[in-house]
């Protein structure tokens, strides 16, 4: 008996301090259009890469917590959301987290702005039996952030789009 599975990965992504233009927004991304180039390595599925550099502010008068996955990484949560399409998997590029809860957020100060460089990679997920994608790898996305309103995992969240969510953009493939 032949069985399906999905196959995940982790995504492994740097946080790099970088200077960057913003675009408008509270989370904005570097540029609006994206070439995702094939990485190297084996593997039973092609995948694509890509560099993000996002930039945070926070317009509030109060701190901002964003959610990050382990203590002491430097990088946030973060998820690549489809915008633009008909599929139900949604965004190939959307990493699968698998955290351990703690009460360390990344605290963005009022009126600061935080960057972080991505290496946004997909797909994150496929079929164990077709070897398929199973998500969207070209068309439009955003990037979410996960921010809180106070310190503590997963509490006090903020539902303002303006706060968790980037400007549009358009992934391409370069094969």
């Amino acid at each position: 008996m032949k069985l399906a599975g999905i196959v995940s990965c982790v995504v492994a992504v740097a946080a790099v301090r970088t200077a960057v233009e913003p675009i408008a927004g509270n989370l904005t991304t570097n540029d609006t259009t994206y070439v995702a180039s094939r990485e190297a390595g084996g593997g039973p599925v092609v995948r694509y890469g890509f560099n993000l550099v996002a930039r945070y502010h926070n317009p509030t008068k109060s701190p901002i917590y964003l959610a990050r996955c382990v203590a002491s990484s430097k990088m946030p949560l973060y998820d690549v959301q489809l915008v633009q399409g008909t599929r139900s998997s949604g965004s190939a590029y959307s990493p699968v987290w698998s955290c351990a809860a703690h009460e360390k957020q990344i605290v963005v100060k009022p009126g600061a702005t935080r960057v972080d460089t991505l290496a946004i990679s997909g797909p994150a997920t496929w079929s164990g039996l077709t070897k398929k994608a199973i998500g969207v790898l070209e068309g439009r996305f955003r990037l979410g952030y996960s921010p809180q309103s106070c310190p503590g995992d997963g509490k006090c969240a903020i539902v303002a789009d303006s706060l968790r969510y980037s400007n549009e953009f358009s992934v391409r493939l370069k094969n």
